[in-house]
């Protein structure tokens, strides 16, 4: 019952995309203001399996396919001001070169989201997949491997815990409401006296 992991096809892409509905109907349960907004997630499998830079995983337990994992490679070359569209028509004109980016370019493998049955479960299935994406950020030259898990989500901690991943930062939230009133914000001394 050894699973076995594979990039997805066109051939997949029916069963894939059950796959990819049950994991969106579990992250809307997890997190009572995601509201599906009905639509076909086929064509957007389509078009990730079409694209270099996406990975599309499935992992397979004899025959029978028992997870997928969805991936992708971004390159960030930090934050640019916006320009308008005459300003960057008068930098043509003049030739005036392209202003650098603040940082170097990085590459990050972005695990967006892995969802395994229990025969994967029991296969082992999230260790391979970890294995794959290893492999592949290291294929691709990546710098880093991230992604953001829901804090009740065990089972995806679990599996980043696999891939030696740490919480780099806490993401905070709140919903805000039609009638929603913030707590008042603490004037400067106040606030230099917090510090």
């Amino acid at each position: 019952m050894k699973p076995s992991v594979r990039q997805a096809t066109k051939e997949d892409l029916p069963e894939l995309t059950r796959w990819v509905e049950r994991s969106l109907d579990r992250e809307c349960r997890r997190d009572p203001l995601l509201r599906r907004g009905g639509g076909d997630t086929g064509p957007y499998l389509a078009g990730l399996l079409r694209d270099p830079r996406a990975g599309v995983v499935v992992l397979e337990v004899e025959g029978v396919m028992a997870g997928y994992l969805l991936a992708g490679l971004e390159t960030f070359t930090g934050p640019r001001a916006p320009r308008s569209l005459p300003r960057r028509l008068l930098d043509r004109v003049r030739r005036r070169p392209r202003p650098r980016p603040v940082f170097a370019p990085t590459t990050i493998l972005w695990v967006q989201d892995v969802l395994l049955d229990r025969a994967g479960r029991r296969a082992d299935g999230a260790r391979h997949l970890a294995r794959w994406v290893a492999g592949w950020a290291r294929e691709n030259r990546a710098d880093r491997i991230a992604g953001t898990i829901h804090r009740r989500n065990g089972p995806a901690r679990a599996f980043a815990t696999a891939l030696g991943l740490v919480p780099l930062r806490e993401v905070f939230c709140r919903d805000i409401e039609d009638q929603d009133r913030f707590p008042p914000f603490p004037e400067r001394a106040e606030r230099d006296n917090l510090a």
